[in-house]
């Protein structure tokens, strides 16, 4: 958010708002309170807002290197290209199946890595080949 040229006191509130989170359980009873390690509390309303603002380094580098012609979407039919979307606290990138782009790709997520300190979580990615070679009729 520093670097983004956020002001001293919000950054402060939403380290404030999100650092010194507690929790209680409700399990056939409501269990002692306990300090919350990492993350955004459930239902937390800085969430959407910390999420959009922490992807929006990543999403400014694939903007570029989709300007450069150096990662391409697919092409959806009757539609537009597709590279990446955002929903909730998830992301999607939709890259055309080249090895070209998959080596983009993942440059750029490394490049997004060493500048924001956030790092790709392995366990939670899913890479989906797929080919339309002859399009439904629908599409």
């Amino acid at each position: 958010m520093r670097r983004m040229g956020f002001n001293s006191a919000v950054i402060e509130l939403t380290q404030a708002l999100v650092a010194e989170g507690h929790a209680k359980v409700h399990l056939n009873g409501i269990t002692n309170s306990f300090k919350l390690e990492r993350g955004v509390r459930q239902g937390c309303p800085v969430l959407l807002l910390l999420f959009g603002v922490s992807t929006q380094p990543l999403m400014k580098l694939l903007w570029e290197g989709e300007n450069k012609g150096e990662i391409l979407g697919i092409n959806i039919p009757k539609s537009r290209l597709l590279l990446h979307r955002l929903f909730a606290d998830d992301s999607g990138v939709s890259i055309k199946a080249e090895e070209t782009n998959f080596k983009n790709l993942c440059k750029i997520i490394g490049d997004f890595e060493k500048v924001s300190g956030a790092l790709l979580n392995p366990s939670k990615l899913v890479i989906i080949p797929f080919a339309l070679q002859h399009p439904p009729a629908w599409l």
